[in-house]
């Protein structure tokens, strides 16, 4: 099951920082595991390797 949460501000993590300094940030769940976060519409991808161009 996907899972879509809201990051909290709260926590020392970096997502949280961003999401202090004004950033809409959401983390992407499936069963448990981190899949992905979008910071201001960006995808960031666990796991994978940044494509260029």
């Amino acid at each position: 099951m996907l899972r879509g949460l809201e990051q909290n501000q709260n926590p020392g993590s970096r997502w949280a920082e961003l999401a202090r300094a004004g950033k809409k940030v959401m983390q992407f769940l499936d069963s448990g595991r981190y899949l992905a976060n979008v910071v201001d519409g960006e995808v960031k991808f666990y796991g994978r390797k940044q494509q260029s161009g």
